[in-house]
C-alpha cells in the first residue's frame, strides 16, 4: 500500500498562511503532525509520503492545487489523506472525515479513520464533500480529515503535545489499515543501567556480584 500525507494550506510569499488560526494556527498545527502520521505508516510497513506545499513560494492559495495534484497524480498512491483544523465560533469542536460522494472507497475509509478519531474528539461524523479539489481531482481515493476547531481550546487541549500528536496518528493510522495498533508501555520496555567501567574479567565479576544480590536481567 502506498499512501500520499498532505499538509493543508501553505505560507505564501507575502508570509500569510492560506489556513485559518485560533488558539493555534491550522497550518502550523499540520505541519508538525503530518510528518508523525507518515512515521506511524511506516512503523506499520506503509509506503507513506509528506506532501507539503514549499514554503514562500505561492504569490496566492490558488497555486497549491496544481502542485499537490502534480505530486500525487500519476504516482500510483492507494489513498490521499489531507490534513486541516476547523474554525467556526471558538465554541463548534470534535472531528470529522470528508471525503468525495462517488468514491465508495473513500468513503470506507473515511468512516474507519472517522470512528477511530472519535475515541479522541466529539463525533462529528463523516461528510461528502464535491467542491474540494484534492478529493475531487486526485486519480486515487482521498480523504480529507479536520482533526478539531484551532479556535476552540478544550479541542486544541486533546491535541497540543507530541504524546496527543501520536495518538491521533495511532488512530488514522488504525483506521486506514483496519487493525489495531499494539503500543509498548513504559512498564514493557527494556532498559540498560551502566553500573561502572570495567575490565572484561571485572565486568564479568560484578555480573556475578549482582546477580547474587537479586539482578537477573
Amino acid at each position: 500500500m502506498k499512501i500520499a500525507c498532505t499538509v493543508g494550506h501553505s505560507i505564501l510569499k507575502s508570509g500569510q498562511t492560506t489556513s485559518a488560526s485560533g488558539v493555534v494556527n491550522e497550518y502550523q498545527w499540520c505541519k508538525k503532525f503530518v510528518p508523525i502520521l507518515v512515521d506511524t505508516f511506516k512503523s506499520q510497513g506503509i509506503d507513506a509520503d509528506l506532501i507539503i506545499c514549499p514554503e514562500k513560494q505561492f504569490s496566492k492559495a490558488a497555486e497549491e492545487k496544481p502542485y499537490k495534484l502534480g505530486k500525487v497524480n500519476g504516482k500510483k498512491y492507494d489513498l490521499v489523506i489531507e490534513s486541516h483544523l476547523n474554525a467556526f465560533n471558538g465554541s463548534a469542536k470534535g472531528t470529522e472525515v470528508l471525503y468525495y460522494p462517488t468514491s465508495t472507497k473513500s468513503k470506507e475509509y473515511a468512516q474507519r479513520v472517522n470512528d477511530k478519531l472519535d475515541d479522541v474528539f466529539l463525533d462529528r461524523d463523516i461528510k461528502s464533500r464535491s467542491d474540494l479539489y484534492i478529493l475531487r481531482d486526485t486519480d486515487c481515493p482521498a480523504i480529507l480529515i479536520e482533526y478539531f476547531f484551532c479556535d476552540n481550546k478544550e479541542d486544541y487541549a486533546l491535541a497540543d503535545t507530541e504524546a496527543k500528536m501520536k495518538l491521533i496518528a495511532q488512530k488514522v493510522v488504525e483506521g486506514v489499515l483496519n487493525k489495531e495498533i499494539k503500543t509498548t508501555t513504559e512498564k514493557e520496555k527494556l532498559y540498560a543501567v551502566c553500573v561502572g567501567a570495567y575490565t572484561y574479567e571485572n565486568a564479568k565479576a560484578k555480573c556475578e556480584e549482582l546477580k547474587k544480590k537479586g539482578y537477573s536481567d
